[in-house]
């Protein structure tokens, strides 16, 4: 059986989806989730052929080493909010973009270009000022009818 090439780096994978785990984690390549979009036309144009994306964030983060400290580029599923950052002597770490709450998708209508965004695990956004997050509740009894 002939060998799987990474499609990045070109070095020998065992993947389903022909890219090695090196690559996934430096690039933030996270296998496709379940589609949330309703299965419908573009509401601008009524298309029926989209392109999904899954778009990815690009962040550094300090890492220390035995001589000091360097910057490291991560790459992640951008998402909605994120968890605060630990707290190390008072000071509060920013948040990890690779731990995202909410992964978003976006659709993009292939005739008009428009962009619809969805997103994941909506249900278990944290919600709260620490994470730029609150609940609007348009129901009839709610006070933002």
């Amino acid at each position: 059986m002939a060998d799987i090439v990474c499609k990045i780096c070109h070095d020998t994978v065992l993947s389903k989806a022909g890219i090695c785990v090196g690559c996934c984690d430096r690039l933030g390549i996270i296998p496709m989730p379940e589609v949330t979009r309703p299965p419908r036309g573009c509401s601008k144009c009524s298309g029926m052929k989209f392109v999904r994306a899954i778009p990815r964030e690009y962040s550094a983060y300090n890492v220390k080493v035995w001589d000091g400290s360097y910057v490291k580029d991560v790459a992640a599923p951008m998402a909605l909010t994120h968890r605060p950052g630990r707290v190390e002597d008072k000071v509060v770490n920013l948040p990890d973009v690779r731990r995202g709450q909410g992964i978003l998708e976006a659709w993009v209508c292939m005739s008009c270009d428009f962009v619809e965004w969805y997103c994941h695990t909506a249900a278990q956004i944290p919600i709260g000022p620490e994470f730029m997050t609150e609940v609007v509740d348009f129901t009839p009894d709610s006070p933002y009818r």
